[in-house]
C-alpha cells in the first residue's frame, strides 16, 4: 500500500545528486511512496525562484502521476509570481520562514495573508514551514494565527515542525485552531505518540523532506505511534487528497460540526 509524502526537495543544495528526478523516483519506489509533493529547494541557496519552480514544473509534467508541484516564492515579490505558478498547475505555495529576519507581524499581514487569500479563492492550501535552519522561539506560531484571523476558512498546513521543545506551542496552537493541518516528521517516539493522540489522525499528513531524512524512518515511527498498521498508508493518502482540494480536516466523531 503506497502513501503520500507531502514534502520532498528537488535539487537540494546539500544533496544535489540525491534529489534529481531519477534518484527521487528510486527512493520513492523503495519506500512505498506513491505520490510526492515536490518543491524547488535549490532556491534556498540561490534565491533563483523562477529557475527552481521551472525545474519542479518540468519534473511534474514528466511524471504527473508521481509528483505534485508546490511553488516557492520570495514573499516580498510574491505577485504576479503566485498567480503565474497557479496558472501553470502548481497546487500550493510553501512559505519558508527561516529566510532572514522578515517575520514581523506587519510583514506577515502584508505579504503572507494576500498569498493565503489567493490560494483560498482557488480552493488550494497554504503550506507554512514553521522552522528554518535556525528555529525561532516557538516556531513562529504567531504566523498561522495572523493568517487564520485574516482568512478564517483557509486551508492551512503547518510543516517543518521538527524541534521537540516547540511542540508545546504547536499543540496549544492546535487546540485553539482545530482546522489546522500538521505535517509530521521524525520526533522522539514518546513525543510523537502524544502528538498523534492530541491532534488525531484526521489532522495529519506526513512529510520526509527527502533527501534530508529516510522516508522509511518517518513512516515507521508514525506507524508505531498510531498503531493502525497497514491502514496508515490509506489514511495518509486520503488526508493528502483532502488537503489538495483545499479542505479543512474532517471533524472527528467526538467533536460535532459547527
Amino acid at each position: 500500500m503506497r502513501w503520500t509524502d507531502t514534502s520532498v526537495c528537488h535539487r537540494h543544495p546539500e544533496w544535489p545528486m540525491q534529489s534529481e528526478s531519477k534518484t527521487l523516483l528510486e527512493a520513492m519506489d523503495n519506500c512505498g511512496i506513491g505520490e510526492a509533493w515536490v518543491f524547488g529547494y535549490g532556491a534556498v541557496a540561490t534565491h533563483a525562484f523562477e529557475q527552481a519552480n521551472e525545474g519542479v514544473r518540468r519534473l511534474s509534467a514528466e511524471h504527473p502521476d508521481r509528483f505534485v508541484p508546490i511553488g516557492l516564492v520570495n514573499p516580498f515579490h510574491a505577485f504576479p509570481a503566485v498567480d503565474n505558478l497557479l496558472d501553470q498547475g502548481f497546487k500550493s505555495i510553501k512559505i519558508l520562514t527561516g529566510w532572514g529576519n522578515w517575520l514581523t507581524i506587519g510583514n506577515v499581514r502584508r505579504v503572507v495573508v494576500p498569498i493565503a487569500r489567493i490560494l483560498q479563492q482557488r480552493s488550494l492550501h497554504l503550506s507554512i514551514a514553521l522552522e528554518g535552519n535556525v528555529p525561532v522561539t516557538g516556531g513562529s506560531t504567531f504566523l498561522p494565527v495572523i493568517v487564520r484571523d485574516a482568512c478564517p476558512d483557509a486551508c492551512i498546513v503547518l510543516d517543518h515542525c521538527w524541534l521537540p521543545s516547540a511542540w508545546e506551542d504547536y499543540l496549544a496552537l492546535a487546540q485553539d485552531d482545530r482546522d489546522l493541518w500538521f505535517t509530521l516528521h521524525s520526533l522522539p517516539q514518546a513525543l510523537l505518540g502524544r502528538v498523534v493522540r492530541e491532534l488525531g489522525l484526521e489532522r495529519i499528513v506526513l512529510g520526509s523532506w527527502l533527501p534530508e531524512t529516510d522516508p522509511d524512518l518517518v513512516y515507521a515511527q508514525l506507524q508505531r505511534a498510531t498503531g493502525v498498521g497497514d491502514g496508515l498508508a490509506e489514511i495518509l493518502r486520503d488526508n493528502a487528497a483532502r488537503v489538495l482540494q483545499g479542505l479543512q480536516p474532517r471533524c472527528p466523531a467526538n467533536r460535532s460540526e459547527t
